[in-house]
C-alpha cells in the first residue's frame, strides 16, 4: 500500500518528471554532422569544395605571414578582399598575383577560455586555411 500511496504521490505532484523528459536538444553545432553536410567555410563554399582563388600576399601582424587577401573566388569579385592562410607547400612572394586551385579547411586552435591566467596567445576559435592543390598562376619555371 506504500509502494501505490508513493506512486500516486509522484504522478499528482509532478515529482520525478524532470526524470523522464528528454534532454533539451542544443543549439551549436556537432561535428558529426559535418561527415554528411560540410559546414560554410569564409570563403563561402561547403570546406573540401572545389575552387580557385586569386589574390596577393598580405602581411598580418603578429599572425602566419602567407596569407592571401583573396581577390576573386571562381571568377566572381569579392566585395572586401578575405585573408586566408596558404597550406599545401606554396610560399607566397611580395608583389605577385596569385591564381591558385584548391579548397578550404581548416582547424580548432587557441587557449580556451577556462585556462586563467590566459596564456599570452590567441582565444580559442576556429582558423581557416587553404589548402592548395594546384597554383594556376604564376606558373612555376621547370
Amino acid at each position: 500500500m506504500k509502494i501505490l500511496s508513493l506512486i500516486l504521490l509522484v504522478a499528482l505532484t509532478g515529482c520525478g518528471r524532470q526524470a523522464m523528459e528528454a534532454p533539451k536538444p542544443s543549439t551549436s553545432s556537432n561535428v558529426t554532422t559535418f561527415y554528411s553536410n560540410p559546414p560554410t567555410g569564409i570563403l563561402g563554399k561547403h570546406l573540401g569544395e572545389r575552387m580557385v582563388i586569386t589574390g596577393q600576399l598580405v602581411k598580418v601582424p603578429m599572425e602566419n605571414n602567407n596569407q592571401l587577401a583573396v581577390a576573386t573566388i571562381d571568377g566572381t569579385p569579392l566585395q572586401a578582399p578575405l585573408h586566408i592562410e596558404i597550406v599545401g607547400g606554396v610560399v607566397l612572394q611580395n608583389g605577385i598575383s596569385y591564381e591558385l586551385e584548391g579548397y578550404e579547411s581548416g582547424g580548432f586552435g587557441g587557449a580556451p577560455l577556462w585556462i586563467s591566467p590566459p596564456l599570452p596567445q590567441k582565444r580559442f576559435q576556429y582558423w581557416p586555411s587553404f589548402v592548395v592543390t594546384k597554383v594556376v598562376q604564376p606558373k612555376s619555371n621547370p
